[in-house]
């Protein structure tokens, strides 16, 4: 209760030094429950399109205001109405954000610098919270108040929700609207907790109070836990050693976690001043060095082997922080621990404005790769490729190539200059050929697509997974040879299709199934065939059935 009644009579001085943060975060709340109301009118993609840029760069801006008041703070702090008006400038930088988030008029570079922005605005934070707090609080501090807050998000959805369906049994014949509920739980979220996130973050360190389940969490839960990670990394090594073998690409993940681990118990650990903690301090680092030097060499290995995708340059770049935490744990005795902040800024900005970006690094390496397998056979002349001799020339493996090759690059605006239009029409075959094919159906009926039941004596909820029996009054109704009437060839899972009707089977016993959202697919389907001809029914999955029984 104490943190609590602290909390809210902390509200007002924290609105005066964010104010940005507060307005922002009604204004977004504000404009996702206009666009919850108009979809339940309906509306097209265009608009959503522009809703769904607008709500980001309302967020955008609500998180840039608080590390730009926390800077102002600092440098300006004698200057009131200029940090008003450096709250202002974060507000206003919500239009350019809407604007350059037009991924169609713009491409991918814009979107790219913005998310890095967005990500580097929150690595910066702990830094500037070091101006007024103790380095060791900081991010238990943040952990805690992460915690308070989600608290109070839970209790505001959870009680607001309970006072509107009580509301809708009452007046309302029990008719839930949905974009109510929706705006209930944005409200919890963009208000209660970023709000009161950013206020119980930001307080001084006079104020903060760092309760003992913390300490339970970070020393005697996460700790044992990162020791036994770290015991589990070492004797695969100790394997790879003794067989003579490179670590799997799968290890760079677990690398990885372990080091934001260890970033997490550098600042949290040295506030427990007892002996695991001063154990960790004083070798904490060396442990940590083999496994970045693994690290290393799985990430040399792989882009020897397939070149740059933009997850291994993230690796790299990932692997440079590693190493600049290491080198920080024993500059002054990891007194400078705090400076680890602006280096992964800095990094995450490197990687979205600067030309060696995440975008031009690997687009430049896979294009090597791609023209390398080309230009072994001549088929680039005058600028283009030669795509019927390219389809008949190149083996299997040098098709092989060039797909993987690509599909490191195309979700990406920019291609080499070369490419023409498609990767069907630019090497003569499709990417995607093999000896089977996946059918896929997905049905989702908007709520907008209203059904009346009021004819029917009987009604009855399906909800199944991981099955095709639906049960209802009883009976039991196998959908599965149904659903070989809806399943449809499709090249990628994203562009499976997708109907807004319902679906209505008729079960016998004057039941109808009536199925409003349904998820299914046949994979390893032999080339060429069509699904409706299988006999072996086996071959189709399911993810989810939910709908109705009526009679």
């Amino acid at each position: 209760m104490k943190f609590f009644s602290s909390f809210f009579k902390s509200i007002k001085p924290a609105f005066f030094r964010f104010p940005a943060v507060y307005i922002l975060s009604f204004a977004t709340t504000a404009v996702y429950a206009a666009w919850q109301f108009l979809q339940e009118q309906g509306t097209n993609s265009d608009t959503d399109g522009i809703f769904a840029r607008l709500i980001f760069a309302l967020f955008w801006a609500c998180i840039m205001a608080f590390p730009a008041g926390l800077s102002a703070e600092k440098f300006i702090k004698d200057k009131p109405l200029i940090r008003l008006a450096v709250q202002l400038f974060c507000a206003l930088c919500a239009i350019p954000v809407f604007i350059l988030m037009d991924a169609e008029r713009w491409g991918d570079f814009p979107q790219l610098c913005i998310f890095s922005l967005l990500l580097s605005f929150i690595a910066i934070s702990p830094f500037l919270l070091g101006f007024t707090q103790d380095k060791n609080e900081i991010v238990l501090n943040i952990s805690f108040s992460a915690l308070a807050a989600f608290i109070l998000m839970m209790c505001f959805g959870c009680a607001l929700s309970i006072i509107y369906w009580a509301i809708s049994q009452f007046f309302m014949d029990g008719e839930l609207s949905s974009p109510i509920t929706s705006c209930i739980w944005t409200f919890s979220f963009f208000i209660v907790f970023i709000d009161s996130f950013a206020t119980y973050t930001a307080r001084g360190h006079n104020e903060i109070t760092i309760p003992r389940f913390c300490k339970v969490v970070f020393l005697y839960t996460l700790f044992p836990l990162y020791l036994v990670l770290m015991l589990v990394l070492y004797a695969y090594m100790a394997v790879s050693i003794a067989t003579l073998s490179l670590p799997m690409r799968e290890a760079n993940g677990y690398i990885s976690f372990a080091t934001a681990l260890f970033i997490v118990f550098q600042f949290t650990l040295p506030y427990y001043d007892c002996k695991a903690s001063r154990i960790f301090r004083k070798f904490g680092a060396f442990a940590l060095i083999p496994l970045i030097i693994v690290q290393i060499i799985i990430s040399v290995d792989r882009i020897h082997a397939h070149g740059i995708s933009p997850a291994r340059y993230a690796t790299v770049l990932y692997t440079l922080f590693s190493c600049a935490v290491v080198f920080l744990s024993f500059y002054k005795k990891g007194s400078k621990t705090l400076a680890l902040c602006p280096i992964l800024a800095c990094l995450l900005i490197f990687a979205s404005f600067s030309p060696l970006n995440i975008i031009n690094v690997p687009l430049w390496s896979q294009t090597r790769i791609m023209e390398k397998v080309l230009n072994a056979h001549g088929l680039i002349e005058d600028g283009s490729v030669n795509a019927s001799e390219c389809a008949k020339v190149l083996s299997a493996d040098e098709k092989e190539i060039l797909v993987r090759a690509y599909g490191k690059i195309d979700s990406f605006d920019k291609r080499p200059d070369w490419f023409n239009e498609n990767f069907e029409k630019t090497f003569g075959f499709n990417r995607y050929e093999s000896d089977s094919k996946d059918y896929y159906y997905r049905l989702s009926v908007p709520s907008s697509e209203r059904m009346d039941i009021s004819s029917y004596s009987e009604i009855y909820l399906i909800n199944n997974r991981d099955k095709n029996i639906v049960e209802f009054a009883g009976r039991s109704f196998d959908i599965t040879p149904y659903l070989k009437d809806y399943l449809l060839p499709s090249v990628s899972y994203d562009e499976r299709i997708t109907d807004k009707k319902p679906i209505y089977i008729n079960a016998g016993d004057n039941f109808t199934l009536i199925i409003t959202n349904l998820s299914a697919y046949a994979d390893d389907v032999p080339k060429g065939t069509d699904i409706k001809e299988l006999d072996d029914l086996s071959l189709i999955k399911n993810y989810g059935i939910h709908g109705f029984a009526v009679r």
